[in-house]
């Protein structure tokens, strides 16, 4: 149970860099400057949580 847990971990891992790879490319950011600090697991709807951040976001002023 531990290996597969460890290897979802490195699945996780990797699909991450390759998406801030992408991210930097696109952007044309210099490589390197974009950092993740910590990844947590969100409990709940995701879509829920998002839906709702993005109508909070699109009542700034």
């Amino acid at each position: 149970m531990k290996r597969a847990s460890t290897e979802k971990s490195a699945e996780l891992a990797a699909v991450i860099s390759a998406a801030i790879a992408a991210y930097e490319r696109d952007t044309g950011a210099a490589v390197g400057t974009f950092a993740i600090r910590k990844i947590t697991r969100v409990s709940g709807n995701l879509w829920g949580k998002a839906g709702i951040a993005d109508c909070m976001e699109s009542r700034r002023m």
